[in-house]
């Protein structure tokens, strides 16, 4: 049975030069693409080989819908075998990917493979179409320029939530005052959860925000764009300023993990316009690659955006700009 309790990001594990024979009468490898729509939309390469599309482990990391913490990460030269387990003590066995095998193991749960999972250039290399499937994810081949996409089987956009929620472990993760209808009084705005009944250092999607306006009203509540993963309050990343000189703070947040290289984020911000707050997912309208963000006062008192932008995933030197936000939401370069 499938378990998304697995709270991992991939970091470059398998990027590592690790001993590995390169197999001997393998057959040769195509460079192909693997366009992945799975927390995001990246294009990264593939190897085809034998008819199957291989990914290493950045790609792999790209196609799944969940992260892996690095103190899970194992590797046992032995039975040449990459161990992917969770830190949230349960004490039993996650994803387990084995040189060699035409299958993967997920909680102890044989999953068959197409082909056998190999070794080139001292990297493993998995299948990805039936671990992708595995997931539930959308598969579409274009022969023509080598391009196997991944369609995601969840939709993280989560609209606005209208209906009343019922919280059975209710937790609040931030707490926030400003003054939204600029009447002088500081409102109330908030993240909201349910904590892990079994470990309540944990929580999961879905998460709200909610404010109000007036303290004898109901909260308004809109559903923030937070993947069904095991997460912690210091996987969530909060900034807040006015960005766009209106005597109202922005909120700023993006779900953060642990990465060793090649570190990607993808900030929201959320802006009370028009009587309401508006979540804008930068990253995705924008088309951008970031490292890292930040939300930064200016010497007018007022607040600035910085985005560290990288041209590509493997930019590890990304360029710092600096940006205000528009009364219309647009971000303007400073």
């Amino acid at each position: 049975m499938k378990r998304l309790t697995l709270s991992i990001v991939f970091l470059s594990f398998w990027c590592l030069t690790l001993s590995f024979p390169v197999h001997a009468g393998q057959a040769a490898a195509e460079d192909g693409i693997i366009h992945t729509l799975i927390r995001g939309d990246k294009s990264i390469g593939g190897k085809l080989i034998a008819g199957h599309m291989y990914a290493d482990s950045l790609g792999l990391q790209n196609c799944l819908p969940f992260l892996v913490n690095s103190r899970g990460v194992s590797w046992n030269p032995d039975l040449k075998t990459v161990s992917y387990d969770s830190d949230i003590g349960d004490g039993e066995e996650h994803l387990k990917f084995q040189l060699g095998k035409n299958y993967f193991t997920d909680h102890g749960e044989k999953i068959m493979l197409a082909s056998a999972i190999i070794s080139m250039n001292g990297k493993i290399y998995i299948p990805i179409k039936e671990v992708a499937q595995y997931y539930g994810h959308s598969l579409k081949w274009d022969n023509r320029s080598m391009t196997l996409t991944i369609t995601p089987n969840i939709k993280y956009d989560v609209p606005p939530e209208t209906g009343e929620v019922q919280f059975e472990h209710f937790t609040v993760l931030r707490e926030f005052e400003t003054d939204l209808n600029l009447d002088g009084v500081k409102d109330e705005a908030r993240m909201v959860t349910n904590y892990d009944e079994n470990n309540p250092d944990y929580f999961t999607a879905p998460v709200y925000f909610e404010y109000r306006t007036n303290a004898h009203e109901p909260f308004h509540r809109i559903a923030l764009d937070v993947p069904p993963i095991d997460l912690t309050k210091d996987n969530l990343k909060v900034r807040t300023g006015d960005l766009d000189a209106d005597s109202r703070i922005e909120i700023g947040y993006s779900i953060d993990y642990p990465q060793m290289e090649h570190t990607e984020r993808w900030p929201h911000i959320l802006q009370y316009r028009d009587d309401r707050f508006v979540d804008s997912n930068l990253a995705k309208e924008y088309d951008l690659l970031l490292a890292n963000w930040d939300i930064t006062p200016t010497d007018t008192g007022d607040a600035q955006l910085a985005l560290y932008e990288k041209n590509e995933v493997f930019d590890d030197h990304p360029a710092i700009h600096y940006y205000r936000l528009g009364q219309d939401g647009e971000l303007e370069r400073n």
